[in-house]
């Protein structure tokens, strides 16, 4: 029996046009469009300078959501805006460091929070 994976999303302004976006659960094909929908409405909604995505709470990411954050990084980019990951551990730190995307989606050392 295959169980829908279970994943929440919330996000809320953080001040100086910063949005966080705190991510929870299995990161996986069905938390696909529900995360590129919150980006985007960081993005071209709300006009975020910077959004911050906190996986934390995350326990598991697969290779669709590390395209998701990727694609989301290159919107923010192509909007004047930033979007970072903070807070990997464990399978996800791994999944980010192996396919190559950690450094792209980590602040630079003088913007770290």
């Amino acid at each position: 029996m295959v169980t829908p994976s279970s994943f929440s999303i919330t996000s809320e302004p953080t001040g100086a046009g910063m949005i966080t976006m705190t991510l929870a659960g299995e990161l996986d094909l069905v938390a696909r469009d529900s995360l590129r929908k919150a980006i985007d409405q960081a993005i071209w909604s709300e006009r975020a300078a910077e959004i911050q995505v906190d996986l934390s709470g995350v326990t598991f990411v697969d290779s669709t959501m590390v395209g998701v954050l990727v694609r989301g990084r290159n919107a923010a980019m192509a909007a004047g805006s930033k979007l970072y990951v903070r807070n990997a551990r464990g399978v996800v730190l791994s999944v980010l460091q192996m396919t190559g995307v950690l450094a792209s989606l980590t602040p630079p050392a003088s913007e770290s929070v």
